[in-house]
């Protein structure tokens, strides 16, 4: 389902996965609500997985990965993102050059303020 999806891609990005040792490493928080605890300017430098830092050139795009993983995982059911728009996400990044002048993203403004922006 889609909440595993995002779990899974939760767990590659960060290189950690959801287990008790975290929530106690981490202050009781699960993977998800880590993810969410840091402000997305941090996430290159505290929450990406060290060897995955390490691709400067893919970074944009593992930020927008991680946003979808998040939107995957939204605790709100009504609110998750749907597996098939996950995957359609997903394919739009797999094609796309991170250079391109118009891009799709995720803006995040906390946890109920996921929406879709298109940039040109």
């Amino acid at each position: 389902d889609v909440w595993s999806l995002g779990v899974l891609i939760l767990e590659i990005l960060t290189g950690k996965i959801p287990t008790t040792e975290l929530q106690q490493e981490k202050g009781g928080l699960d993977l998800r609500g880590w993810v969410y605890s840091g402000p997305q300017e941090e996430w290159s430098s505290k929450v990406l997985d060290s060897e995955l830092k390490a691709k400067k050139d893919s970074e944009g795009q593992m930020h927008k990965l991680m946003q979808i993983g998040l939107a995957c995982c939204r605790e709100d059911v009504d609110k998750r993102c749907v597996l098939e728009e996950a995957l359609d996400r997903i394919e739009e990044l797999k094609g796309r050059d991170t250079n391109e002048d118009s891009a799709r993203i995720l803006t995040t403004d906390g946890e109920d303020d996921l929406s879709t922006v298109d940039i040109n």
